[in-house]
């Protein structure tokens, strides 16, 4: 647990002082009758407060001398009181409130804290065993208005964002996944746990474009105040009970660890995952066997091969060879042909010597790895969209095409990391990887519905 005494948190302009000073004081006659008001004593004789005016404990001094009781609520002290009814209300004034009137809402509470802390900070008569007391109360209390300030500033941004930020397609907003950054790492660290999650980690972690937008492109910012309210309240009722702030399962970590680690996993699964289909392809007598034998080639040669294939998986045109516009109606994959046409050429792919080829004058400096992945994972879609020929046997084609995809040993490509570490390069072969394992999972779906059928 962090130590919050004699420390200074810091968010934006607002700072935040925790701290206890080891005082004295005797309590006053003037505060006894105040702490006793409205009691069983509602006033201390003259005899018997010249008897305990300098006893270490003057409460239970004057409580044995006249025989009265104080209850625990009456005897406790004011600040800790105040404060603990501030954060009994605190709940309910942060669900019904607005951002205009925000600063209203919190006040009993932020009243309540800042007098609980004058009393620590101040030269108070307390005890030092009152302010300990205190301090105990004000401490996580602190914590708790610290985040407090993060949401009311992520609540203004995300109202910002709704005003400023223009859709790049209608109905959706775009907005970095760096903007709120600061907000989660701040919130985060004041509950010492990332209760708050940083979203599209894979992207992050790759340094891709990354926007806080779910899958089907809806805006995600406004979340995080949500989420942020939820761990307040847990807060605030965790500290009203228990005196302290609450502790969370996930330990807090920064971004950078967070990226670090997902990346070091990502790489641990790939290998383990291309060391299973490696198997898989030799046990199957996989085809699609990827070498560098064909060298004697011409740079035109080269330019045919490639143009075939980008119009086989890009140009996706109604025209003689029927491959057609993905979504149509009429769309029945490409014919025979055009698949007879593909096939031969992206095999050439997967014997070309690239080195050669650039020897040649083609200027390709993608690595050989990403191509043979883009161009298998499109001819084995290709086959499983067409209905010309067999299916059964398109199928089979088709997933021997993603297996050899996932077979491709990414440690060999040079252009996949910087300095060790895996880079853009490496992330676009993972996610052609992540489409061959979904396409695969299909394929196998549909020829065990077809082994399935009476024939």
């Amino acid at each position: 647990m962090l130590q919050y005494s004699n420390s200074l948190a810091k968010f934006g302009g607002v700072s935040v002082e925790l701290y206890s000073k080891s005082v004295r004081r005797t309590l006053t006659l003037s505060v006894l009758l105040t702490l006793f008001a409205g009691g069983v004593v509602s006033q201390v004789p003259d005899d018997v407060h010249e008897k305990c005016k300098d006893a270490r404990d003057y409460v239970g001094c004057i409580q044995v001398l006249t025989g009265a009781t104080v209850s625990k609520e009456e005897a406790e002290i004011e600040e800790i009181k105040n404060l603990k009814k501030a954060l009994a209300l605190l709940p309910s004034r942060l669900e019904n409130t607005s951002l205009r009137d925000f600063s209203m809402a919190i006040q009993p509470f932020t009243d309540a804290l800042a007098s609980a802390r004058a009393v620590i900070e101040a030269g108070s008569d307390y005890s030092l065993e009152d302010k300990t007391k205190i301090l105990t109360l004000t401490n996580p209390s602190l914590r708790l208005s610290a985040s407090i300030d993060i949401f009311r500033s992520t609540w203004r941004s995300g109202i910002d964002h709704d005003v400023a930020a223009s859709p790049s397609v209608i109905g959706h907003k775009f907005i970095s996944c760096f903007t709120y950054d600061f907000y989660i790492d701040g919130f985060n660290s004041m509950y010492e746990s990332n209760v708050l999650n940083y979203q599209h980690i894979f992207a992050r972690a790759f340094d891709a474009g990354c926007y806080l937008n779910n899958e089907s492109g809806r805006p995600m910012y406004r979340e995080y105040e949500g989420q942020m309210l939820y761990y307040i309240i847990d807060a605030s009722k965790e500290i009203l009970k228990a005196g302290s702030f609450p502790t969370y399962p996930f330990p807090y970590e920064s971004l950078d660890k967070i990226k670090a680690d997902y990346i070091e996993h990502i790489q641990i699964e790939t290998r383990d995952d291309i060391a299973k289909y490696k198997k898989l392809h030799e046990l199957e007598n996989n085809p699609w066997v990827e070498s560098e034998d064909l060298n004697n080639f011409s740079k035109r040669d080269f330019r045919r091969a490639i143009n075939i294939i980008n119009k086989f998986i890009s140009t996706r045109a109604i025209n003689n060879n029927a491959i057609v516009c993905v979504g149509c109606i009429s769309d029945k994959g490409p014919k025979l042909n055009a698949i007879i046409a593909a096939k031969e050429n992206i095999h050439k792919f997967y014997n070309y010597d690239f080195a050669t080829a650039v020897k040649n004058g083609n200027r390709f400096n993608i690595d050989k790895i990403f191509v043979l992945s883009i161009f298998s994972n499109s001819l084995g879609e290709e086959l499983i969209n067409t209905i010309h020929g067999n299916k059964k046997n398109n199928l089979k084609e088709a997933r021997e095409l993603f297996i050899s995809t996932l077979a491709f040993d990414i440690e060999n490509c040079l252009a996949c990391y910087d300095s060790g570490r895996p880079n853009a390069s490496f992330n676009a072969i993972y996610v052609q990887r992540n489409v061959a394992h979904k396409k695969l999972k299909k394929i196998d779906n549909l020829l065990s519905a077809s082994n399935s059928q009476p024939p």
